[in-house]
């Protein structure tokens, strides 16, 4: 009984930072990988003295403590669970990105801290409609990824989420070419933020590449210790690690 009330008074302190937050636009996630749908809502903020902060909620689904077996084991052990935001800050007067990461635990939180670089854009000169906005579709690898987006150039943005930089309009979608990943805007306020960021010198700071052996080292401690329960043998578990990729 404990365990609901927790969480549902962190659903209703979630609900209130989004409804109260002077938000510039926001946005909804969806990623979907090995079967598996998550949804996520990001909030873009942005002040006057060119910066913004992308704050992204956690995926629904780890929220939900009835979730199906398979998929506790896919994200975490429940005790493991993180259920803090994650932030992307940009700073572009000095061309510096912050991203306040994690994987499962909130105690694993590090700062990834970028050069600002804008990604070298395909732009499609065609119009077409969207959401009723009149967009323009460009494409970029971002982070080894190549992404198709849609833009409004109607719309002089300040900032957009995430590392969609160098974009000549606001983001109304964006999908990865293997359809893992989908941004689509939700409502956009123009509104601006007096305070976006407070927390970005509390925590250790590496590099992307880092960010990305952590990343997979926990991933992989996590989904060993699950495996290790169900595992019919010790050779059977051994064989398992030795085929995780």
């Amino acid at each position: 009984m404990r365990k609901i009330v927790v969480l549902f008074i962190l659903l209703i302190s979630n609900s209130h930072f989004c409804q109260k937050t002077e938000s510039y636009a926001k946005y909804s996630i969806i990623r979907q990988k090995n079967g598996f749908k998550f949804n996520s809502e990001g909030i873009l903020l942005v002040n006057k003295k060119k910066q913004s902060n992308f704050i992204l909620s956690q995926y629904k689904n780890l929220l939900n403590t009835k979730t199906d077996e398979r998929e506790r084991v896919y994200i975490a052990n429940d005790n493991d669970k993180c259920l803090d935001e994650k932030k992307y800050f940009s700073d572009y007067g000095a061309m510096i990105n912050k991203s306040l990461l994690f994987e499962n635990s909130c105690g694993s939180k590090v700062i990834v801290n970028e050069k600002i670089q804008n990604p070298i854009w395909k732009i499609y000169s065609q119009k077409i409609k969207i959401n009723n906005y009149s967009v323009i579709k460009a494409e970029a690898l971002i982070n080894n990824r190549k992404w198709i987006v849609y833009y409004s150039p109607d719309i002089k943005a300040l900032a957009n989420p995430w590392k969609f930089y160098g974009l000549n309009g606001l983001l109304i979608k964006a999908e990865d070419e293997n359809k893992e990943y989908l941004f689509e805007l939700t409502e956009f306020n123009e509104k601006i933020s007096r305070n976006l960021f407070n927390d970005f010198d509390n925590y250790p700071v590496i590099t992307f590449s880092e960010f990305i052996k952590l990343t997979i080292s926990e991933y992989n401690k996590v989904i060993t210790e699950n495996v290790s329960k169900i595992a019919a043998s010790e050779e059977a578990l051994n064989d398992f690690i030795l085929k995780m990729p």
